[in-house]
């Protein structure tokens, strides 16, 4: 593996001999080769150091460059300098401080050289670091500057990039509004211009994320997170298409359709991904609602803490997954009798006893439970399930056909004697 110093020598030596058969426009195909060959080369060298973690390295190169850049042609220079940032962006488990830092240099330097386009692009890029980090109030403010400049020039592709920048920034701040008409304007851009797989995949992830946090519309957002989980798929992208297939059982324990993530995993398309720590929780959640045991749900919850707690998604759940999981609880324990002390449920959820008591006057005011809470005796007397409709149906519809019958007769009888 080459040395920091070798590969810092190597991209620094590599944009410099760029100019040599970059200066001007390209007229061989050999010289095409070598700028094709240039660009790879740089492309490599520039992965294998973000992912080695030499971040300031590559800012330092980007630097030790520039008298490079400013004698390449426009196009080619910021072709070079989003191979460098994009290489740092994408680098895995950095300093994020080192990677605003060539962001920042970057975008000034952009500014300064008067590449307008490619200072657009770079600041979509910092705005999308700056989501990642939780710094969501300063890309929501970039956001909203780019998006006007960009609706003069009349950017398409950009402005979907940052349109759905925007709305995730506004949804992270909780601002669930400005997140649905931020997202609106892009799906309404990408609508007759052709959108990327990748960006296609993020808006779906998107558009699944706010139907299940916003409109509680969890049977649209499995749709909208099923799309995606397909077009993480076809691109290749293993990380997203596990948040995707995560929120895909989040979804299903929220319809109470827990069951039904087994046969989901199982699937071939999902073989996988069922391995990855995110999916692991999501299956033991299942299964803790199945069995519908609370001390299962929070054994799991202690068990994946980054994979549950530390998910903006399912931490916006999790008030409502515990308020569920609390429910079922109680309906197993109180299932096999007809009166029972309510201080033994107590005992049972080791939760206090007026909280044990409102939640079980909410149950039954939302007829999750049959039952009347005798507060002299402390006790809740469950009353029988009401005897099913099928028979009155029945004898409704056999009525309703001894009906059709009596009129076909009459009308027969009718001709007969005519």
């Amino acid at each position: 593996m080459a040395t920091p110093s070798a590969s810092y020598e190597q991209i620094a030596m590599l944009v410099k001999s760029m100019t040599n058969f970059s200066a001007t426009r390209l007229e061989t195909a050999r010289e095409e080769e070598q700028a094709r060959l240039a660009d790879q080369k740089l492309a490599e060298l520039a992965k294998q150091m973000a992912n080695e973690g030499r971040i300031k390295e590559l800012h330092d190169a980007f630097i030790a460059a520039r008298n490079s850049l400013d004698a390449l042609p426009t196009a080619r220079a910021s072709k070079i300098v989003r191979t460098l940032v994009d290489a740092c962006l994408n680098a895995k488990g950095q300093s994020f401080n080192e990677k605003e830092a060539l962001c920042v240099e970057s975008i000034e330097w952009a500014k300064g050289a008067s590449l307008l386009y490619l200072s657009r692009s770079l600041r979509s890029r910092l705005v999308r670091l700056y989501n990642d980090i939780g710094k969501n109030v300063e890309a929501s403010k970039i956001a909203v500057e780019l998006a006007k400049e960009l609706r003069k020039v009349d950017d398409k592709e950009l402005s979907i990039e940052v349109a759905l920048e925007e709305s995730r920034a506004a949804f992270m701040l909780n601002n669930f509004s400005k997140a649905k008409t931020a997202l609106a304007t892009a799906r309404t851009a990408s609508h007759g211009f052709y959108t990327s797989a990748t960006m296609q995949a993020q808006l779906d992830l998107h558009s699944g994320i706010l139907y299940a946090t916003e409109d509680k519309d969890y049977k649209t957002a499995y749709s909208y997170f099923f799309e995606a989980f397909e077009g993480f798929v076809q691109i290749g992208d293993k990380e997203r298409a596990t948040q995707a297939l995560k929120y895909m059982c989040l979804v299903k324990v929220m319809l109470n359709e827990s069951d039904q993530i087994r046969s989901l995993l199982d699937s071939e398309a999902c073989q996988p991904y069922v391995k990855e720590k995110h999916i692991l929780a999501m299956r033991e959640l299942a299964v803790a609602f199945k069995e519908r045991s609370l001390a299962r749900f929070q054994k799991c919850l202690e068990t994946y803490p980054s994979e549950l707690n530390d998910d903006h998604v399912v931490k916006g759940h999790s008030s409502k997954l515990h308020e569920t999981m609390l429910e079922k609880e109680i309906s197993r324990i109180v299932e096999p009798y007809a009166a029972i002390d309510i201080k033994h449920i107590c005992e049972k959820v080791n939760l206090p006893l007026d909280r044990i008591e409102k939640k079980l006057g909410m149950m039954i005011l939302d007829q999750t439970l049959r039952g009347v809470i005798n507060q002299q005796a402390g006790c809740l007397s469950i009353m029988s399930p009401p005897p099913s409709e099928d028979v009155y149906l029945k004898a409704s519809d056999l009525v309703r056909a001894l009906g059709k019958v009596i009129d076909a007769c009459q009308q027969s009888s009718t001709m007969l004697f005519k």
